[in-house]
């Protein structure tokens, strides 16, 4: 093989390696259940999804939001 395909060899496995390794989070969703999470802004949007998402997962949370009324239609979940 010429040194040239050898050496674009080695750029794109150096390149798939480093992608693989970049992407790698290590997150242990375990480490979420029992935590004391305190989420702003639940009413809509992120903030609810947020606190669907921690309440899966199992964490203790406190979420406020200037909208009282919606608010309590995200605080009702059923606790498994």
């Amino acid at each position: 093989m010429s040194r040239l395909l050898w050496v674009s060899l080695v750029a794109v496995l150096a390149a798939v390696g480093f992608g693989v390794y970049s992407n790698y989070d290590g997150f242990d969703p375990e480490t979420i259940r029992g935590a004391a999470v305190v989420i702003t802004g639940c009413s809509t949007g992120i903030g609810e999804e947020m606190a669907y998402q921690y309440a899966r997962l199992g964490a203790k949370i406190l979420i406020t939001a200037r909208r009282e009324n919606r608010l309590k239609e995200v605080g009702h979940w059923e606790f498994v």
